[in-house]
C-alpha cells in the first residue's frame, strides 16, 4: 500500500510539472502574441507619421481612386518599409513585416481582407485627404494596416521558452528515473524483510503466506502454499514431476494423480489473483510463467 501511494504521488507531481510547463509555455506565448500587436501599432502610427506625406501625394490618391472606378474591386497594396520594420522592437520578423494600404469603398465599409492565417495584423489607421479632386464628392480614404508573418514556431522562439522546456524535461526525467528507484527500493525492502515476488503475487517468508499486488492474503491449502513456495525459490520458477512428488509426498509410489489434481485446482486461484500462471511442460515438469 505504501508502495502504491507513493507512485500515485509520484504520478501527480509529474503531471503537476506537465500542466505547469504547459502553462507557463502557453502563457509566454500569449504575452508574446499580444506585444508583437502592440508593437505593430506603435510601429505603424511612427511610420506613419514620418513618411505619410511622401506617400499620400495627389497624384497617388488619384491614381488609386481611378483604378477602383475601372476595375470595380478595391485597391490593395501590399508592401516591405524600412522604417515600418526598423520600428519593431522584434528583430526576426523584421524581413517578414510590411504595410498594407488599401482605398476604403465609396460604401464606407472598411474592408475584410486579411492576410494568411500566419500572419498577425495591427489595427487599423483611416488616412482622409480631402485635397484630391475625384470624379466623387466623397473624399478618398486610405486604410493602413501593419503586419508580420508570424507562424506558431516564431511566436513560440520569440517567448523565450527555455523555462517552460526545462521544467518539461525535468518532468519526463523525473517520470523516468523516480519509477526505476522507487521499484529499486521496493525490491530491497521486501529482500529485508524476507519477502520473495514473482510478477505482482509475493511471498512473505515471515508469516508463510502469499499476497496478491494489493498485498491480500491469498488463500492457499497446506499443499497449494507448499507447492506455490518450491516455485518461487526456484531460480527458474521450473519443477519435475518428480521432484514436487517426492518433496510433497514422499515415499508414495505414484502421486502423478494427486499432483494433477493438485496443479487442476491451484491453476485458477493463481490466475484470479496474479499475473502468473501454471505451464506444463509435456507431463514432465511444470512452470509459473507471467501471463502477456
Amino acid at each position: 500500500m505504501k508502495y502504491q501511494l507513493q507512485r500515485n504521488i509520484l504520478l501527480l507531481a509529474v503531471m503537476m510539472l506537465l500542466a505547469f510547463s504547459f502553462g507557463w509555455g502557453a502563457h509566454n506565448y500569449s504575452s508574446t502574441r499580444s506585444k508583437i500587436k502592440v508593437s505593430l501599432n506603435v510601429a505603424l502610427q511612427q511610420t506613419m507619421s514620418r513618411r505619410a506625406a511622401k506617400w499620400l501625394t495627389a497624384d497617388t490618391l488619384k491614381t488609386y481612386t481611378q483604378i477602383q472606378t475601372m476595375m470595380g474591386n478595391p485597391v490593395s497594396v501590399r508592401t516591405f518599409d524600412k522604417t515600418f520594420a526598423a520600428a519593431l522592437p522584434f528583430a526576426p520578423l523584421r524581413s517578414t513585416s510590411g504595410i498594407q494600404v488599401r482605398l476604403l469603398p465609396r460604401n464606407g465599409h472598411p474592408f475584410t481582407d486579411e492576410l494568411s492565417g500566419d500572419c498577425l495584423m495591427s489595427d487599423t489607421i483611416l488616412w482622409m485627404s480631402p485635397a484630391v479632386q475625384t470624379a466623387s464628392t466623397v473624399p478618398p480614404i486610405l486604410v493602413f494596416r501593419g503586419y508580420a508573418h508570424c507562424p506558431f514556431w516564431k511566436i513560440f522562439l520569440l517567448s523565450h521558452p527555455d523555462g517552460p522546456i526545462l521544467v518539461f524535461c525535468l518532468s519526463l526525467l523525473v517520470g523516468t528515473l523516480m519509477p526505476l528507484l522507487l521499484y529499486r527500493r521496493r525490491k530491497k525492502i521486501e529482500m529485508n524483510a524476507g519477502i520473495i515476488s514473482v510478477g505482482n503475487m509475493s511471498l512473505c517468508t515471515i508469516d508463510s503466506c502469499f499476497y496478491d499486488e494489493q498485498r491480500n492474503r491469498i488463500r492457499l491449502t497446506p499443499l497449494q502454499y507448499s507447492l506455490m513456495k518450491m516455485f518461487f525459490l526456484s531460480s527458474s520458477h521450473y519443477l519435475c514431476k518428480s521432484e514436487i512428488c517426492q518433496s510433497l509426498w514422499p515415499g508414495k509410489d505414484n502421486a502423478d494423480e494427486t499432483l494433477y489434481t493438485l496443479i487442476r485446482r491451484l491453476k485458477p486461484i493463481i490466475e484470479a489473483n496474479s499475473n502468473l500462471y501454471i505451464k506444463t511442460d509435456r507431463g514432465r515438469a511444470y512452470r509459473l510463467e507471467k501471463q502477456y
